[in-house]
Order: structure tokens, then C-alpha cells, then sequence
């Protein structure tokens, strides 16, 4: 073989989470899995494993595992609440008036590649700041 590893050997991507920095074998099962290839190329990791502390190890991995799953549904709970204030926070409230022309929902939603969406329809009346009456462009009431 020349002067290059193949690359399998070069990169590895173990699908770690970026906010809790644990791969999902882990969070499962409390402890990382040895790749196949680390059992015909040896590791550090691999070649450092004795059976005696390997055993406690597990016990204290299996012990903290609730613990790490806490930690990381704390971790997504704050990146779904960044990202909601981010998604928020450039969202433009927009009061809908007499005689605007709207878009009305399609309820319930359709299947397949009929749209979501129909209409354009003229607000002429308006019951509640979130209830209207509309119609369509040919003067019909829907």
C-alpha cells in the first residue's frame, strides 16, 4: 500500500451531537461503541482497555447515564428556545383590515400535490381581530 491511507481510515464521522457532545450509542447505552475498524487497526483507546477497570468504568457510565440525558434534553430545550427567539424575532405582526385580500387555509389539509392555500379572497367584514368574513374575487361569500 503506497503513501496514502484509504479513506475509511482517514475520517470518521460518528454522528456526535454538537450541543451535548455524546453520540446516540451512548445516550442509549451509556457507554461509546468500538468500531470494527479499531479492532483490526488498533487505537489508543483500544489497546489501553483492561478488562478489571473496564468493568467499573461501565457501572459508573450506566450510573451517570440519566444524568447525561438530563443534561442533553436541558441542552435541546435551550437550542429550540434560541431558536424560536431568533425565528421570532424577526417575524413583522401584520393587522389584517376591511378590504385586504387574503389566502385562506385549506382545512382539513389536503393530500398529495393540492395546495395548501386557496383563494384570494376580500375581507368585507370583520367579527373578531382574528374572524372575517370573506369573498372571493368573484363577489361570492365564503
Amino acid at each position: 500500500m503506497g503513501g496514502k491511507a484509504p479513506i475509511s481510515f482517514v475520517s470518521h464521522q460518528d454522528n456526535t451531537n454538537i450541543r451535548n457532545n455524546e453520540t446516540p450509542f451512548c445516550m442509549m447505552f451509556g457507554t461509546e461503541a468500538v468500531l470494527p475498524i479499531e479492532v483490526t487497526q488498533p487505537t489508543a483507546r483500544v489497546e489501553g482497555y483492561d478488562a478489571t477497570t473496564n468493568a467499573d468504568s461501565v457501572c459508573l457510565n450506566k450510573d451517570l447515564l440519566e444524568e447525561k440525558r438530563h443534561t442533553a434534553h436541558s441542552h435541546n430545550l435551550q437550542n429550540k428556545q434560541c431558536v424560536s427567539c431568533f425565528y421570532n424575532a424577526r417575524i413583522k405582526a401584520r393587522n389584517l383590515q376591511l378590504g385586504d385580500w387574503v389566502m385562506k387555509e385549506v382545512i382539513p389539509l389536503p393530500t398529495a400535490l393540492r395546495p395548501t392555500w386557496e383563494g384570494p379572497y376580500q375581507i368585507i367584514e370583520v367579527v373578531s381581530p382574528d374572524t372575517f368574513y370573506l369573498k372571493n374575487k368573484d363577489g361570492d361569500m365564503a
